[in-house]
């Protein structure tokens, strides 16, 4: 009989050490699956939470990203990006291949490396099975358990709430390195710079000092030194000194070049941005009127109707300025039936991150009664001028702008006027 316990323990101790030695190359064990699900279903409680769609940039990423995994295991278990509606500043991996974004952080995220970044950081506690690992050191699960999954509903709810305490306290410091390198090393396999994390990292330091960013800095704790080993480690890896690292605030109001913004942001009594300091000898004597919106214009500019692109469209219209520098179109969006990118906010922050041959020169929220967002855009010939308005809750106007790098002061002038007078009425 003593010799029939000995063997038993011998397999189960075997089979402890299968699982456990093998953790870093197996993907997700259907212990760490329920776990994640009772997690995702707290979060959907108290967050409304969406998946992004298949054509988004976020999920393109995510799939470059995973294509370059090595571990063919966890590559062919899959990955998942979730949208959290939120303010906040935080993301987090729950278990099961889920990664929560928080659209307060997103809105932060102004270059794909960026985002690329944030993603691979993520996967690497995937990768590491930090969460897994930490649920193993807090609270004593038996190998039997975790071998068999065998744990009664009262456990796994005791799972559940230590699991979001442990992602409240955040992971290690050297839990945060290990997902850290292992995000420069994932971004380099798939041709992004990893200069993008070390930005990333700048972005959360200016911003630290704001009260949103508390929760990030309670789970992702940021000293100085992590942005030197990231960027020592990027050295080592391409042979190359990234040297300092600084973003543009776009919320500060710096000097963009050729945008000529004014540095006093002084506000009129309509609450709208001064831009320009000449805005005064510039008069929009026309006013144009559709059902769905009115826009004040210069004498010599028209709006003139042109054929609706896509069945959501209301109305739609092609600006004529009489110069051959600047041209523009505006369009009238039916949202209704949308499932995600429902709102100016959200086309907002889809357009700050999406692929196209243009870079972001400045954004942000503009200082109008109605929900407004610009993002100024450039290439090595023109300028772009996007503007995404809320009409009602389901109607979002879309103007764009564009302008030969030769523009004149005046031209830039009047489209600042343009829009203002959209975003007033």
């Amino acid at each position: 009989m003593e010799k029939n316990y000995k063997k038993i323990s011998i397999i189960l101790l075997t089979a402890a050490v299968i699982i456990i030695c093998s953790g870093s190359i197996m993907a997700f064990s259907q212990y760490e699956k329920d776990v994640s699900d009772r997690l995702y279903n707290d979060l959907d409680k108290k967050y409304r939470i969406e998946k992004f769609s298949s054509d988004s940039a976020e999920q393109k990423i995510l799939n470059c990203l995973v294509s370059n995994l090595d571990n063919k295991e966890m590559k062919e278990a899959g990955f998942e990006i979730h949208y959290i509606d939120s303010d906040v500043i935080n993301a987090y991996y729950i278990g099961n291949g889920k990664i929560m974004l928080f659209s307060g952080l997103l809105n932060k995220l102004k270059t794909d490396e960026q985002l690329a970044g944030l993603i691979a950081h993520e996967m690497g506690h995937a990768y590491y099975r930090h969460l897994y690992k930490d649920l193993e050191n807090n609270m004593g699960v038996s190998v039997i358990g975790l071998i068999f999954n065998y744990f009664t509903d009262n456990q796994y709810a005791n799972i559940t709430g230590i699991a979001q305490n442990l992602i409240t306290k955040g992971f290690s410091r050297e839990q945060e390195q290990e997902a850290d390198l292992f995000a420069v090393d994932l971004m380099l396999k798939s041709n992004y710079n990893p200069q993008g994390l070390v930005e990333l990292m700048e972005i959360f330091k200016e911003e630290s000092g704001g009260s949103k960013l508390l929760e990030f800095t309670q789970t992702h704790p940021i000293p100085d030194t992590r942005i030197k080993y990231i960027s020592d480690y990027i050295d080592k890896k391409t042979g190359k000194k990234i040297g300092d690292v600084s973003i543009k605030d776009t919320d500060k109001n710096d000097d963009i070049p050729e945008l000529n913004r004014n540095k006093n942001d002084q506000k009129t009594d309509g609450g709208s941005k001064d831009y320009i300091t000449s805005t005064d000898r510039i008069e929009l004597k026309q006013k144009f009127s559709d059902k769905h919106f009115s826009i004040q214009l210069p004498e010599s500019w028209k709006l003139n109707e042109i054929k609706k692109q896509r069945s959501d469209e209301l109305s739609a219209y092609e600006l004529d300025s009489e110069e051959k520098n600047v041209s523009g179109v505006i369009r009238v969006f039916d949202l209704g039936n949308r499932e995600f990118m429902e709102t100016a906010e959200k086309n907002y922050k889809y357009q700050l991150i999406s692929e196209e041959n243009y870079d972001v020169i400045d954004s942000g929220k503009l200082n109008y009664k109605k929900e407004s967002y610009y993002v100024y855009k450039e290439n090595d010939n023109e300028y772009k001028y996007e503007y995404l308005i809320s009409l009602t809750d389901k109607k979002m106007l879309k103007a764009l702008f564009f302008m030969d790098k030769s523009v004149n002061k005046e031209s830039k002038v009047k489209l600042e006027k343009i829009v203002e007078s959209i975003s007033n009425l």
